[in-house]
């Protein structure tokens, strides 16, 4: 029986960051309606401030909804390429502040970093990650994204042996 090591999906998307601000700045306009909360919200007074924040909030959201599209969106459509194997060409991150880590199944590469905005696998040894250069008889399935010339891991399933 396969076991299923990773699998992408939006609920265990965990750069939820993006959406602290986002809820912060709604509740702030929210709040900005009521005048007896306006006079104190001094820092609200200043539209210009509140323009940029959202501006910079849309192109957080653009990016994020970029990899939905590219990544998981063709996943659960089916739209995906499956590779079987063992890693090959494994390329470990040298220091923690140099986190990518690269590797080949049958001649199929796949490069990630942990600060990559992925839903797919991008965990490196450094975080707790799953694949090494030990990983033997593994299924990888992944979405090409054409724009980057990458391809983003959705599952990993570990074979019988």
């Amino acid at each position: 029986m396969n076991v299923v090591l990773f699998s992408a999906s939006l609920r265990d998307f965990r750069p939820v960051w993006f959406l602290w601000p986002i809820m912060l700045f709604f509740s702030l306009l929210m709040l900005s309606f009521i005048p007896a909360i306006k006079e104190k919200l001094c820092f609200v007074r200043s539209v210009r401030g509140l323009k940029v924040f959202a501006i910079i909030q849309c192109i957080m959201l653009v990016g994020h909804i970029y990899a939905f599209a590219t990544q998981l969106l063709p996943y659960y459509m089916g739209h995906y390429s499956v590779v079987e194997g063992n890693v090959e060409e494994f390329s470990a991150p040298t220091n923690i502040y140099n986190k990518r880590e690269a590797f080949s199944v049958n001649g199929v590469w796949f490069e990630y970093g942990y600060s990559d905005i992925s839903f797919g696998y991008h965990d490196t040894i450094f975080d707790h990650g799953i694949i090494s250069d030990t990983s033997k008889n593994i299924r990888i399935s992944y979405v090409h994204n054409p724009m980057t010339n990458a391809n983003v891991i959705v599952c990993i399933e570990q074979l019988e042996k």
